[in-house]
């Protein structure tokens, strides 16, 4: 990677934090939600481990639901727009789409971060288990930002 390259990624990374700026209400969000975090029982469903969880722009949750694997797929997609809609009282579809394309990286800090936080604080027994986590957000970080630049022309 080149300076160039850096100083864009760096000016991405500037450019994220406007997702704070949007009208949409910051929320309570679960910071760990995946498929094995949520129970169901008929129509009733249960959210556990809510150890990761925070106020934030209400697109957080998304991560490993929405933006890691396949985010074109057009199952996504509809998804994505059926979970957007619900925003619509707050701002425009365009507004939460551009919402959404900075919340990906700024998502990837977000577990980078936190999941940084965790294994610190883990049994030293459980540690090398999660070491893994810290590059992996940290590749997300850098792979989305660098997106994010290049669509944001």
């Amino acid at each position: 990677m080149t300076f160039t390259n850096w100083i864009q990624i760096f000016r991405g990374f500037q450019r994220l934090f406007t997702v704070f700026n949007f009208a949409y209400p910051l929320t309570l969000v679960h910071g760990d939600l995946h498929f094995n975090n949520i129970a169901s029982r008929g129509d009733n469903y249960i959210f556990f481990d809510w150890t990761d969880a925070c106020i934030a722009p209400p697109f957080f949750d998304m991560m490993t639901l929405f933006f890691v694997d396949n985010p074109k797929d057009d199952s996504v997609v509809e998804l994505r727009h059926t979970y957007l809609s619900e925003w619509l009282l707050y701002a425009s579809m365009e507004a939460l789409l551009q919402a959404w394309e900075i919340a990906r990286p700024l998502c990837a800090l977000h577990y980078a971060v936190t999941n940084q936080y965790l294994v610190k604080n883990l049994e030293p027994r459980t540690k090398h288990e999660y070491k893994h986590l810290l590059p992996k957000h940290l590749r997300y970080l850098l792979t989305f930002t660098e997106d994010f630049v290049k669509n944001d022309k």
